[in-house]
């Protein structure tokens, strides 16, 4: 009697060490899922469904970082410009045909504004979900 107590002692033990390294790594799963980019259909996803804070801040932070990825495309753009403007592959061809070309200073302007304005976009998406989920969490304090 008193050995099958022992064994079954051990067992709870067990069993709740298990259970206590499954919810640890369950939160911590969770926690990685959220910290985890979007995919463009997660995106349209929480797009067409997004209802509560949280999703309005996953939806918020991918086009924040979208913005920031097209900065920096802005801005190596512009750099491009640079040292095209200071040593022009082919002036004869860039004058003729403009961004049309493919290869020079004009060109690279172009894609640097280009990127600068839908940096601009997403930044302005990312401020509306923001609100959304400020208008969300008020609602649900207010149920």
């Amino acid at each position: 009697m008193k050995n099958v107590l022992h064994h079954l002692t051990k067992l709870a033990i067990v069993c709740l060490a298990m259970l206590s390294f499954a919810s640890v790594y369950a939160a911590a799963a969770a926690a990685a899922d959220d910290q985890r980019p979007l995919s463009k259909h997660e995106l349209n996803m929480l797009l067409k469904n997004a209802k509560t804070p949280a999703d309005h801040l996953r939806i918020a932070s991918y086009y924040r970082e979208e913005a920031q990825g097209l900065r920096s495309s802005s801005e190596e753009y512009l750099r491009q410009a640079a040292v095209y403007d200071k040593n022009p592959p082919f002036p004869a061809l860039e004058s003729k045909q403009g961004t049309a070309f493919g290869m020079g200073a004009s060109h690279c302007r172009y894609w640097a504004k280009q990127d600068a304005e839908a940096a601009a976009k997403a930044d302005a998406q990312a401020a509306l979900h923001e609100d959304m989920a400020k208008k969300a969490a008020a609602a649900e304090t207010g149920k």
